[in-house]
């Protein structure tokens, strides 16, 4: 990560940020780094802790329609290694897409999966607070 640049912190602010209010209180911020620090032996292992991935999703999620494609994912890697290509992109995005539909993008189930965590297939990374998929007809 000797390549991050500023863009990797709005990222994960905007991850950070679910009320999408472009502020963070102390006690949110906190408990991120709380989190890293808690659990660095998985972190560093390769096994970030759930509560970090969401972020880490959400902060790629730039549309906040609960899936990840190789655009929001390109500009999330990128600003940690500028080396990153589409294709090394592409590859990443193929090695998590494993719904089955493999159709370019990835959702959260598919992202913890990846990591070896869990999750209900609907689980609602942004806590209702993202776009909704459905609409109300009166």
């Amino acid at each position: 990560m000797e390549n991050a640049d500023e863009s990797y912190l709005q990222k994960w602010f905007r991850g950070l940020d679910i009320e999408n209010a472009f502020k963070l209180s102390f006690e949110t911020v906190d408990s991120s780094f709380r989190s890293i620090y808690d659990n660095w032996d998985d972190f560093s292992n390769g096994k970030p802790p759930l509560d970090l991935l969401k972020v880490w999703f959400r902060g790629m999620d730039v549309n906040r329609d609960h899936e990840v494609n190789i655009d929001e994912m390109k500009g999330f890697l990128c600003s940690l290694d500028k080396s990153m290509t589409v294709i090394g992109v592409a590859k990443e995005i193929r090695k998590i897409d494993r719904d089955g539909n493999s159709n370019g993008t990835i959702n959260f189930y598919e992202f913890a999966n990846h990591y070896g965590y869990k999750v209900k297939k609907n689980q609602d990374v942004w806590e209702g607070k993202g776009k909704s998929k459905c609409c109300l007809l009166l």
